[in-house]
């Protein structure tokens, strides 16, 4: 199932993260209306900023979030 979210450069306050540089998975990002992003709920992966941990994509961004190549494209600034 896909759901819509709004990739922002200005930080980790509401990110998540399959819009991260550091988590490693396949989220399958596609753009939705102007600035939203649609993006697989279920998708799983790595984040390799804290010891190769277990995240999902829907999992809020931390301190550490650095906006994705791919993220950045559909970014809200």
């Amino acid at each position: 199932m896909s759901v819509i979210g709004t990739p922002r450069s200005n930080g980790s306050f509401g990110n998540v993260c399959a819009f991260c540089h550091f988590w490693d998975g396949d989220a399958h990002l596609t753009r939705h209306k102007i600035s939203d992003v649609l993006y697989d709920d279920k998708a799983k992966g790595r984040c390799l900023s804290t010891r190769n941990s277990q995240a999902d994509a829907t999992q809020p961004a931390c301190s550490r979030f650095v906006i994705s190549n791919q993220a950045s494209k559909y970014c809200k600034r």
